[in-house]
């Protein structure tokens, strides 16, 4: 929530909220060589091309310190394609590729934060603000095509696109990722004529915590389906930057414009493998999996604010 200049001591907001994602959420699978050291066997890139959420947020404002919590849903939709790379032989050879249609299934989110507003001049104010927020997203990736260039009899391989390589038709992979990230950042906002607001933010997750699951159907030489769940714990991974501007027609009605770019470096951790969704869930110690994330989003609201 961005302090006005016409704000009183108590107000409180409520905004509905429409906003467009659009990036790439990644996971990984690392596997040990015969030296010991971890290497990348696996590579799946889902796409968020787009994502249209609707949601709203509601705030709370006493003189400098605001308090608000937010929460969205995702309309299920077509979401670009989803990438599973392999490099089964342990090196930079990549063995075998494929390529589904993706389907955003379903995907919401909701947290909190507090922020106090540093009146520097009558123009300009310096918040400092955390909080926490919960995401979960699914995707579904069908109706693919793939190429196989790794014999497991003689574990050697081609490249994927090599003429020996073996096409074959995927059955599909479903994917649910869960993500907390707890935020510090600090916000810059500039106002004009008491009715034009920009605000300039950046925040980072000191803790990030990321569950996933992941369902290969049987394919590529297996009958089996295979499930694989990851738990990762992140630390000063995640980043995020903000743009927001803010139109007041009047004391109660604004229009605002925001964006913002998440970036999750690569993290690592313990993944674990069933062939049923409910376990039992074994993992060994040759094998890792990770996470990383790439997205933006623009967000349109309308807020009604009541002074007191």
């Amino acid at each position: 929530m961005i302090k006005t200049l016409s704000a009183k001591v108590w107000s409180v907001a409520v905004t509905p909220l429409f906003s467009v994602e659009y990036g790439t959420i990644d996971e990984f699978v690392y596997k040990k060589d015969v030296d010991g050291n971890y290497k990348k066997i696996s590579e799946l890139d889902w796409d968020i091309k787009p994502a249209l959420y609707f949601g709203g947020a509601v705030g709370v404002l006493w003189k400098a310190l605001s308090i608000q919590g937010f929460a969205r849903g995702a309309v299920p939709m077509r979401s670009g394609n989803m990438e599973d790379s392999d490099w089964k032989t342990l090196t930079d050879l990549k063995t075998t590729y494929s390529i589904h249609k993706n389907m955003l299934a379903s995907s919401y989110a909701f947290g909190g934060q507090i922020s106090y507003a540093f009146q520097i001049a009558d123009t300009f104010a310096i918040r400092p603000f955390c909080g926490v927020d919960y995401s979960r997203i699914a995707f579904k990736a069908r109706n693919g095509r793939a190429w196989e260039g790794y014999d497991i009899l003689t574990h050697t391989g081609v490249a994927w696109n090599d003429p020996t390589a073996k096409p074959y038709v995927p059955l599909g992979i479903d994917y649910t990722r869960e993500e907390v990230h707890t935020w510090f950042g600090v916000s810059f906002d500039t106002f004009f004529n008491n009715k034009f607001t920009l605000a300039l933010s950046f925040a980072f997750a000191p803790y990030t915590y990321i569950q996933a699951l992941d369902h290969h159907y049987g394919g590529s030489g297996t009958s089996s389906d295979r499930y694989f769940a990851d738990i990762l714990h992140g630390w000063f991974s995640s980043y995020r930057f903000g743009a927001e501007a803010v139109y007041a027609f009047n004391k109660n009605i604004s229009l605002s414009l925001a964006f913002s770019w998440m970036l999750t470096r690569r993290i690592r951790g313990a993944t674990y493998e069933a062939t049923r969704p409910t376990g039992s869930w074994h993992g060994t110690d040759d094998a890792e999996g990770g996470a990383s994330r790439s997205t933006g989003e623009i967000s349109l609201g309308c807020t009604y604010r009541l002074n007191f």
